[in-house]
């Protein structure tokens, strides 16, 4: 009897294979940031934009870099680092272009 695969064929060790994953997974999730940042300085339309919500994730990059950075994880610190700066100048426009500078947490 055949048993049920659970990670959908996708085969991960330590080693390149990690790596590879880590590195396609860093690219993704940073370049997720670059088409927000683009239309924000763009449009400098800020309204939609949660600040509370970039000042956790900001905190969550910083903890991830500090954990990369324990680890040796080249991989991680880059991706986190780069991703830190694209949701810094995503924050910084939200404080430079909000219409109601009274509240920032909106």
């Amino acid at each position: 009897m055949r048993q049920p695969q659970l990670n959908a064929g996708i085969k991960i060790e330590k080693g390149e294979e990690s790596l590879e994953i880590g590195t396609v997974a860093g690219l993704l999730t940073t370049g997720a940031f670059i088409p927000q940042v683009i239309r924000i300085y763009r449009t400098k339309d800020v309204g939609a934009i949660s600040a509370s919500m970039y000042y956790v994730q900001i905190a969550g990059f910083v903890l991830w870099i500090l954990h990369g950075l324990a680890r040796k994880d080249t991989t991680l610190i880059v991706a986190n680092v780069i991703t830190l700066l694209l949701a810094l100048s995503i924050l910084v426009a939200k404080i430079k272009y909000n219409p109601q500078k009274k509240n920032i947490m909106r």
